[in-house]
Order: structure tokens, then sequence, then C-alpha cells
């Protein structure tokens, strides 16, 4: 014997009784579930359709040489006057004030003065690279690598400039590079991450780094933090 599971009021409305809702509605996950399912795996609808979340696959440009990128983005560590961007003039001119240098720089009341690298430059392989004394082992290959030299920066404040280095303004709000690649050319894996960003010590500026900006949520990375004793924040809920 089933007691009514529904009140009918003036005629125009029906009432369904809580406990009733419930089983009903309960009844109904799976099917749509499975309708998400069958949309991923193109079933339902044509594989441009089939995933509306904007991490579909879309095809590049450009016939791409790389599968992944690996970004190593590490605060400070050595300047790259020390490392692989030879300077000479400035070795000739250290201890000199830079000219046409704006006397108040950022929160700084002076500019300085020029400083030198302490380390020897040479210059190696068939492309003469010029590598500094400190990475030997590294000078061996710098036939295999790509320098940039063209890169530079309109601050000299640490947040600014970590903002600038990843998402190309030095004023929060922008997308950072991993969100504009997953945006233009989305995730072959619906169930990984389209980006992930591995730190240790929260750099200054914080999250604003490597956040998607103005663009939608789906974009931002998983974060995983070195530290912690829970480096993906909140998978042991899951």
């Amino acid at each position: 014997m089933h007691r009514h599971t529904s009140l009918q009021q003036d005629g125009a409305f029906d009432f369904q009784a809580r406990r009733s809702f419930l089983k009903n509605a309960g009844l109904g996950f799976g099917s749509l579930a499975l309708t998400g399912l069958l949309q991923e795996q193109g079933v339902l609808s044509s594989a441009n359709a089939a995933d509306d979340s904007g991490l579909q696959t879309k095809p590049p440009h450009f016939v791409p040489k790389a599968k992944s990128i690996i970004w190593l983005f590490m605060p400070g560590s050595p300047s790259q006057v020390d490392t692989f961007d030879y300077k000479p003039l400035l070795q000739k001119k250290d201890g000199e004030k830079l000219e046409g240098a704006d006397p108040q720089t950022g929160f700084f009341t002076t500019s300085g003065k020029l400083l030198k690298s302490p380390f020897q430059f040479h210059q190696h392989g068939e492309s003469g690279a010029w590598v500094s004394e400190i990475f030997p082992n590294i000078a061996r290959h710098v036939d295999d690598m790509s320098f940039i030299y063209s890169c530079f920066s309109r601050s000299n404040n640490h947040t600014p400039a970590m903002l600038e280095m990843n998402s190309g303004a030095f004023l929060q709000g922008r997308p950072c590079m991993g969100s504009w690649v997953t945006y233009g050319l989305g995730t072959e894996n619906s169930n990984l991450p389209g980006f992930v960003v591995l730190h240790g010590a929260m750099p200054r500026g914080g999250n604003p780094i490597w956040a998607p900006g103005f663009l939608p949520k789906v974009y931002q990375p998983t974060t995983i933090d070195g530290r912690s004793s829970v480096p993906v924040s909140n998978l042991s809920r899951l």
C-alpha cells in the first residue's frame, strides 16, 4: 500500500512529499551521468560538440614539434648576466651610473650603480654561445639549446616583474602562459588538468602569477605544493 505522494492545491500545482522527491530525483542521476559520458565519447553528438567545457583539443596554427612544455621559473636564481647573457659593456662600465636611468625606480630612492658579473664567460659549440664558467657541463650542449636575449622588464621590483614574466603584464588580472596555452590548444585528456604548477615556497605575488586572469576558471592550473603534507588541496576529501 502506498501513501499519496502528491497533493493538489486549487487544481493548479502538485506538491510532492520530500521522500518521494528524493527517490524520483535519485533515479534520474544515473542517466544524467550516462548522458555526459556518451557526449564526451562523441556518441550522442558530433566530435566537435562532444566537449563544451572549453578544454577540448583544438588544432594548432602550425605543426608542433613539442608535445609538452616544462616552464621553469626560478625566482632567486642567478642573474641572466651571471649565466648565459654575456655583456662586455657591463664589464667595462662596472661601478658607473647608468646613463639616462630614472633616479626613482619603483620603491627605491636610487637606481644604483652598474655591477659586473664576477664570473668569466667563454664561447662554446658551433653556435659560439656564451656561457658562464659556473655551467661547465651545460656548456657542452649549447648547440641543442635556444637562447632568447630580447626579453626585458619594465620593473625591477619582485612582484611586478614576476607577473610580467609569467603573464606579460606587471599588473594583476592577465592570464598566465599556461592558461593561454590551455585556452588555445585544449587538453587531450579531460580527466587530467590542462596544466600543473609545482611550487615550493610561495613566490612574491602569490597565486596571481599562475592564475587564468580574465579567462574562465576552467583554465586555471592544478597546483601542487611541495612543502605541504597534502600537496594537492582537497584531494584527501575525494
